[in-house]
């Protein structure tokens, strides 16, 4: 099992559940954050991925629990609302682990 841990303007992401940071942000936080799309609910995906809202989110949850789980970061174009600008947006945001 790979643990993904990413830190992004003061809010930790690990294993595409997000925790808030309250102590002080370090200057080497990289912008964006790491989600993985085949763990995180609708409000994380939502919350972390530019251009992804909620009806979006919930698309991509509902996809994957109709479908099972992401093979692929290519395969979010198959949800509705997901289109190739979309996803060239998210693409180093996203895990399909």
């Amino acid at each position: 099992m790979v643990l993904l841990i990413a830190l992004s303007n003061g809010v930790l992401v690990a294993d595409g559940f997000a925790a808030e940071r309250t102590r002080h942000r370090s200057p080497n936080i990289t912008p964006g954050a790491v989600v993985n799309i085949n763990r995180a609910d609708a409000a994380t995906i939502s919350r972390y991925l530019k251009g992804v809202g909620p009806v979006k989110a919930q698309a991509i949850v509902d996809y994957r629990e109709r479908y099972g789980p992401f093979r692929s970061i290519d395969e979010l174009t198959e949800v509705k609302g997901i289109g190739d600008k979309t996803l060239q947006r998210v693409r180093g945001l996203i895990r399909v682990e």
